[in-house]
């Protein structure tokens, strides 16, 4: 089953479904005083689970909600559910105890599945069910069914899931997604002031291979340009997201205006299944540059990024794992809304054409554009994006002088990051 039809399943028999449950819910209390009278506790959870499902930005975002969260409740234990997808974001967080996976395209599959799933969650007790959620009805539906007597989520106008939750909080749609998210930890009590990107966690191992990636790559560079610092450029989005991409003739122009005026060397990162014509468009730099898709996984990515001199991506998952390091950021947005999700944080910029039919996509409705109009990405020019460069908060990168950092300056770098990522 794709994504699609799953969408639509939820959309047309998860509706029902919530007004049903509601409705019977609204008898059970109408008919048990004691449970009409039944408050919510919200001193010392035993048990606490909060739903992300999708996707890796998403769940990136939420991250800062979930540490403020186990802040709040120091000593319950917190279940994490999302689905195989978001592995690499989630797994080794110290401020989760344990990751539970809802594989809905696999063994959780079709109805069997998700009743499967939901004996499950039934069984572990759990005192709240906290959902992260915009608009899907299944998870909605799920924490019903698991018991839980506190169900928390957002309120947002013309969604029935409301119907099923206990507390509710706004959902600010003007709002960057990290700070929406916050207001379910504030409503619960919990501190956010001061929240930031939480960086999803690197080990050693994950360090090693960057260091040993960049020193084989660096190596088959020219002498003189092993002396440089890099940038990334991520060009890929998923395919149900190829209006948010910029044309490869323009990604080729800027990588050759970049290593021109900075001294950086271009690293074009994506998916696995990318690798190939990633590697085809880095064949037609003036410059040589690096392709590291197939080559890192995510958190190895992450670790690479964040010791880049600049990152200039489209607006897909990735561009938040990034942000989360603190490398400046030069963000290129057509449909998407830049409000909500441009890389959080005070040192990076954001590109836009500012068409009057962009931006095209709210997703916490579940609105996400189809469309394969380029219109407001192909508006975005390369010398956009090299004024937003040179306009940097913190300033463009410094020229990359000869014996300053060079592959191997890099690579040290890299290992004593994972050193103090360790230390923590």
């Amino acid at each position: 089953m794709d994504s699609s039809r799953l969408k639509n399943i939820d959309r047309f028999l998860g509706t029902p479904l919530i007004v049903l449950l509601g409705a019977w819910e609204w008898v059970r209390r109408l008919l048990s005083p004691a449970r009409r009278r039944r408050g919510f506790d919200l001193s010392a959870p035993r048990r606490i689970a909060i739903v992300k499902t999708v996707a890796i930005g998403d769940v990136v975002q939420a991250l800062p909600t979930v540490k403020a969260l186990r802040g709040r409740f120091p000593h319950a234990h917190i279940t994490f559910i999302v689905t195989p997808r978001v592995r690499e974001v989630v797994e080794g967080l110290p401020f989760v105890d344990e990751v539970r996976y809802f594989d809905v395209f696999g063994a959780h599959g079709g109805i069997s599945g998700v009743v499967r799933f939901a004996r499950e969650l039934r069984a572990q007790h759990y005192d709240m069910w906290i959902e992260l959620e915009h608009y899907y009805r299944f998870t909605t539906i799920l924490g019903y069914l698991s018991g839980a007597p506190v169900r928390v989520g957002f309120s947002i106008p013309g969604q029935v899931r409301r119907f099923l939750f206990t507390i509710t909080a706004p959902y600010p749609t003007q709002k960057h997604e990290l700070e929406s998210f916050l207001s379910i930890a504030r409503v619960l009590g919990a501190c956010v002031e001061g929240a930031s990107p939480v960086p999803i966690p690197a080990s050693e191992d994950d360090a090693r291979v960057a260091r040993e990636w960049l020193a084989g790559a660096g190596a088959a560079l020219p002498a003189a340009q092993r002396e440089r610092g890099i940038v990334i450029l991520h060009t890929t989005t998923s395919p149900i997201a190829v209006s948010r991409r910029w044309s490869a003739d323009r990604w080729i122009e800027l990588a050759d205006r970049i290593a021109e005026r900075y001294g950086l060397t271009a690293v074009f990162t994506g998916a696995p299944d990318e690798a190939a014509d990633l590697r085809a468009l880095a064949s037609r730099t003036a410059q040589p540059s690096l392709v590291s898709a197939g080559a890192l996984t995510l958190r190895q990515f992450s670790v690479l990024a964040g010791q880049a001199r600049l990152m200039v991506s489209v607006d897909t998952g990735p561009l938040h794992v990034a942000a989360a390091t603190g490398v400046p950021i030069v963000a290129l947005f057509g449909p998407g809304d830049p409000r909500k999700w441009r890389p959080y944080g005070p040192g990076n910029a954001v590109v836009r054409a500012g068409l009057a039919c962009s931006p095209c996509s709210t997703h916490y409705t579940g609105r996400i554009s189809r469309k394969t109009c380029d219109d407001c990405m192909r508006a975005i020019s390369v010398e956009d994006v090299l004024h937003a460069i040179e306009s940097l908060p913190k300033g463009p990168p410094p020229l990359s002088p000869a014996g300053d950092a060079g592959a191997a300056h890099v690579v040290g770098q890299v290992g004593r990051l994972a050193g103090k990522d360790e230390a923590k």
